[in-house]
């Protein structure tokens, strides 16, 4: 996963605070960045890299890449951390109200296929 929108908010916010502070505090911007950077929470635990287009599952708003869990969902409408199954992706946030959908697609019926003796 490459570098997210959500990355270049941080930054932009800690360089913002920097220029308005004394010269000491670039240093601990760069200690709240990095520290940003190395939580697990800024991390995909599907991929562990930083989050390439921040998606939350529907049930439980687990937050995963999109196009990991989205590749993920084609296996398995499961959440990968607690299991719940979901039935959408939330993702490209920009708002609360301002974001995508993915509905994934029906699981076929088992039972679709008559049974012959």
């Amino acid at each position: 996963c490459t570098t997210g929108p959500n990355t270049g908010n941080i930054l932009t916010t800690a360089a913002a605070t920097s220029s308005s502070s004394p010269p000491t505090s670039s240093a601990s911007a760069r200690a709240v960045v990095t520290a940003e950077e190395t939580s697990p929470d800024s991390k995909c635990p599907i991929c562990l890299d930083r989050f390439n287009n921040l998606a939350y599952l529907d049930r439980c708003l687990h937050r995963f890449c999109f196009p990991c869990i989205q590749e993920w969902s084609h296996n398995k409408a499961e959440c990968p951390l607690c299991k719940q199954p979901f039935t959408s992706i939330l993702h490209s946030v920009r708002a609360e109200d301002d974001f995508k959908e993915y509905t994934l697609r029906p699981a076929p019926a088992s039972n679709s296929i008559p049974h012959r003796c």
